[in-house]
């Protein structure tokens, strides 16, 4: 569903789980980074995401990353939105939607810090304490 005109923040936190959709079907490391992320802000055009964690936005920040997640704004809110992303402590796993639009980062009864570690393997990182 292309939504033309998604020129808020309630706009875009309604697309949120089909622009995730989207973005795992074209990158999964993206994905599994933006899923731990939520829109948090939407001013002048630039849409502003908070993350609870570094790697994940450093994944975002990632030129080539940023291309595709722009061009998938573009394509599902019908805009062309800048982005800026930060990390937001404030954020908690109930402020995140999965592909399947349900709150938390995931359906199984994974923790906040199974899912951390989990992205992190996908990264060939590790999570350091």
């Amino acid at each position: 569903m292309v939504s033309q005109g998604a020129s808020s923040l309630d706009s875009i936190t309604a697309l949120w789980p089909e622009i995730l959709e989207k973005t795992k079907k074209m990158n999964y490391a993206l994905y599994m980074s933006l899923r731990m992320s939520a829109p948090i802000k939407l001013v002048n055009e630039t849409l502003t995401i908070g993350f609870l964690y570094q790697l994940q936005k450093n994944k975002l920040e990632n030129i080539d990353s940023t291309k595709l997640f722009k061009g998938i704004l573009t394509e599902l809110t019908g805009n062309r939105l800048e982005i800026e992303s930060v990390i937001d402590q404030n954020l908690n796993d109930n402020d995140f939607k999965n592909a399947n639009g349900n709150n938390g980062v995931s359906v199984s009864n994974k923790t906040l810090d199974d899912s951390v570690n989990e992205i992190a393997n996908v990264f060939d990182g590790e999570v350091v304490n």
